[in-house]
C-alpha cells in the first residue's frame, strides 16, 4: 500500500478494481461484526433465561418462606418447651441432691454417735476350749 505514491494512481490495477476491493472489505467486517454480534447476543439470551428461572425459583422459595412462620413459631414454642422442661429437671437433680448431701450429713452424725457410745469389746472365750478342753490352744 505504501510502496507507492498516491499520486500516481491506483498502481497495477484500477479504481474500480480498488473500489471493489474496498467494498468487500468492509462487507465482510460488517459480516463479521454482524456474526459477533449475534452470538454475544445469544450468550446474553442464555444468561438472561437462566437469571429469570433463578428469579422464579427464589420467588417460590420466597412464597414458601412466607408461609412458614406458624410452624417456625411451633418450633421455637417446642424450644423453649422443651428449655423449660429441662431447667425444671436440673432444679429436681440439684434438689434431690441437696437433700441427699443432708442425709449424708445426718447419717455420717449418727455413725460418730454409735462409735463414741460403742463399748469395749470384750474377747470372746475360745470355742476350742468349751468344746475340747484338753488340747492346747496353739500360740500365738
Amino acid at each position: 500500500m505504501f510502496e507507492q505514491s498516491p499520486s500516481l494512481g491506483p498502481g497495477t490495477g484500477s479504481v474500480t478494481q480498488h473500489t471493489f476491493e474496498i467494498l468487500v472489505l468492509l462487507a465482510g467486517a460488517f459480516l463479521l461484526g454482524l456474526l459477533l454480534h449475534w452470538l454475544l447476543s445469544r450468550a446474553m439470551a442464555l444468561r438472561m433465561r437462566q437469571q429469570a428461572v433463578d428469579l422464579l425459583h427464589l420467588r417460590e422459595r420466597l412464597t414458601a418462606a412466607e408461609r412458614r412462620p406458624v410452624s417456625s413459631a411451633r418450633l421455637r414454642e417446642s424450644n423453649s418447651t422443651e428449655h423449660e422442661r429441662t431447667l425444671a429437671q436440673l432444679r429436681e437433680s440439684r434438689e434431690g441432691e441437696a437433700k441427699a448431701r443432708e442425709r449424708i450429713i445426718e447419717l455420717e452424725g449418727r455413725i460418730a454417735l454409735l462409735e463414741s457410745e460403742k463399748p469395749a469389746v470384750q474377747p470372746l472365750p475360745d470355742v476350742l476350749d468349751a468344746v475340747m478342753p484338753f488340747i492346747t490352744p496353739p500360740k500365738k
